[in-house]
C-alpha cells in the first residue's frame, strides 16, 4: 500500500515478482494513499475506491491505465464497493459503495458511515434485492434493502468482521475477519422475514492477512486483498479440512 499500487502475482513453474497494473500519479497520491476495495465491471475494467479520499477510479488491467471516475461530495473517504442487479427492466450497472470518516488507519469516527449508490450505463436487466453491510465495532453483519433502505440483522458476534460477500444462488455468506486473519462462511436462506443465517460457521482460510475480497462462485475461488502485504491471494472454497487451498496470484 505504500506506495499505492495494485499488483498481480502470477503463478507457474517459475515464480514471478509482483507486477503493478496501475500507480496513482503524484499528485493526487501521497505516502498514505491506498485503494480500499475493488469491483469488476462486466467489461473487464475495475472500479477502485480510495481509502484516503472520496474517489472511485476506473482501471484497465490490460493497458495498465486508470482515471478518476467519480468524486463524492460530502464524503471523507470510501470503503467497500459491490455490484447489485439493476431494477427490473433496467439496462444500467448499479453499484453500492460505502464511506466513513477515517482520520487515521484503523480509526473510524462513530456514526460517520454512509451507503451510496452509483449507476453506470450498459448492463443487462435484473432484479434489485439486498446488499450486506459489515460493522466492525458492533461485530455484526446486516442486510440492507436497497429499495426501502431498511436494515436488518443477519448475524451478531462476528468478531473482526471486515469485507462481506453474498452468494444467494449457492446459499452462502462469506466474510473476512481482519483481526483473526481468516476468511469464513455460513449457510443462508430466504426466511419469512428475509435472509436468515443457519448452520455452523466455517473457516475457509486462516493464517493470512485479509482486508477485502471477491468471490468467483463459478470457479470456486476467492481473491483476497492482503492489505499492507501488497499482494492478492487466490483461495479455494473447500473450507478448512474440506479441500481448501491458497496461493499467490
Amino acid at each position: 500500500m505504500y506506495p499505492l499500487f495494485l499488483s498481480l502475482l502470477l503463478t507457474g513453474v517459475t515464480a514471478l515478482p509482483p507486477r503493478p497494473i496501475f500507480t496513482l500519479p503524484s499528485p493526487p497520491s501521497s505516502p498514505l494513499s491506498w485503494f480500499e476495495s475493488l469491483a469488476a465491471r462486466p467489461s473487464g475494467l475495475l472500479l477502485a475506491t480510495r481509502g484516503d479520499a472520496p474517489e472511485i477510479w476506473q482501471l484497465d488491467p490490460l493497458t495498465r491505465t486508470g482515471a478518476l471516475l467519480v468524486s463524492v461530495a460530502g464524503a471523507f473517504n470510501l470503503t467497500g464497493i459491490a455490484e447489485i442487479p439493476p431494477p427490473p427492466g433496467g439496462e444500467k450497472e448499479t453499484y453500492i459503495f460505502a464511506s466513513s470518516h477515517i482520520p487515521a488507519p484503523m480509526e473510524v469516527t462513530p456514526g460517520s458511515a454512509k451507503v451510496w449508490k452509483l449507476v453506470l450505463p450498459s448492463a443487462g436487466p435484473g432484479k434489485a434485492e439486498v446488499t450486506l453491510l459489515a460493522a466492525l465495532p458492533q461485530a455484526g453483519i446486516y442486510v440492507l434493502d436497497v429499495e426501502t433502505a431498511e436494515v436488518t440483522t443477519l448475524m451478531e458476534g462476528v468478531e473482526g468482521v471486515n469485507g462481506v460477500r453474498v452468494d444467494l444462488a449457492g446459499g452462502w455468506v462469506y466474510w473476512a475477519n481482519h483481526a483473526g486473519r481468516t476468511l469464513n462462511r455460513v449457510r443462508v436462506k430466504e426466511g419469512g422475514g428475509g435472509l436468515v443465517a443457519w448452520g455452523a460457521r466455517e473457516v475457509v482460510m486462516e493464517g493470512q492477512t485479509v482486508d477485502d475480497f471477491a468471490v468467483d462462485v463459478g470457479r470456486g475461488r476467492a481473491y483476497v486483498a492482503a492489505m499492507f502485504e501488497n499482494e492478492a491471494v487466490e483461495v479455494g472454497l473447500g473450507g478448512r479440512g474440506g479441500g481448501g487451498w491458497r496461493r499467490r496470484m
